[in-house]
């Protein structure tokens, strides 16, 4: 199992403002997936969330998709900020 905020959300003003955190070890969803698969690990789609829940989305924690204003990008047309796996290590 494996569970990390990616550089998207640990970058944003919310995040800067609140905590301190060493933002330059931070990747990407997609950099984090080829850390796992680097290092003998094996995961299909299925095995990937993807959530991009309210308090991580930079501009206005989604108020204004709440609000109807904006419409949510679908996933693979977003910036990632938080990645889930579920992976088996390959002997």
């Amino acid at each position: 199992m494996f569970a990390e905020s990616t550089d998207a959300y640990i970058r944003s003003w919310v995040i800067r403002l609140l905590f301190r955190h060493p933002m330059q070890v931070q990747k990407s969803a997609n950099g984090y997936l080829d850390m796992i698969r680097d290092n003998g690990f094996s995961f299909g789609t299925q095995n990937v969330s993807l959530p991009y829940l309210w308090w991580s989305r930079a501009r206005d924690f989604g108020l204004l998709e709440r609000f109807g204003l904006l419409q949510p990008r679908p996933p693979g047309k977003r910036r990632e900020t938080l990645v889930n796996v579920a992976a088996v290590k390959m002997a």
